[in-house]
């Protein structure tokens, strides 16, 4: 039986108003001071390389089309899921069209864990119209000798996997074809 591998990655705490990085030491300090909550001003994004993605994402779509931690019901809840199926997506970027509404969601993974892969084929099953308009930011390299990968490569998908080389490289999301253009 194979175990899933262990991937810890370092947190990075950002103050969106000083608009800086700032250390968990720091970041514990302020969240002592506050009751044991964190501050609304203080946001915490799980690695390093997810918080190089939002950076990203601002510097192509600004900040204020960039909403972190988006809630995806994929499962209203039900007497099988009593909670429901959710997904908490890394970042939704919304349209610039006056209607509002989410243009895509980027997923940025630094390591793909069988969770993840889990979650894909319930969004994929359940929810197709999300499905096609998520996509998924690796850091250096498209892990193709992951299965589920592999799988995703060889499909429609693939234009779903990024690196974050390629998304700093493409510079606009055409809302009407559903996918990155590359400026000419």
């Amino acid at each position: 039986m194979s175990k899933t591998p262990k991937y810890r990655s370092k947190h990075v705490f950002w103050d969106a108003i000083n608009q800086v990085t700032i250390s968990p030491d720091v970041a514990q300090e302020l969240i002592k001071k506050n009751r044991n909550k964190r501050p609304e001003n203080i946001w915490r994004f799980d690695s390093q390389h997810e918080f190089r993605v939002y950076l990203a994402l601002i510097e192509i779509y600004g900040a204020d089309r960039i909403i972190r931690q988006h809630k995806i019901v994929i499962l209203p809840p039900s007497r099988c899921y009593p909670k429901g199926k959710n997904w908490r997506v890394d970042f939704a970027v919304t349209s610039k069209t006056p209607l509002g509404g989410y243009s895509f969601f980027v997923e940025a993974k630094g390591a793909f864990l069988p969770e993840f892969g889990s979650t894909l084929a319930n969004l994929e099953q359940y929810d197709s119209m999300t499905f096609d308009r998520t996509y998924i930011i690796f850091d250096q390299k498209i892990p193709s000798d992951n299965k589920v990968v592999k799988a995703l490569l060889n499909s429609d998908f693939k234009h779903h996997l990024l690196t974050l080389r390629t998304l700093k490289n493409r510079s606009s999301y055409d809302d009407s074809y559903r996918r990155f253009t590359v400026p000419d």
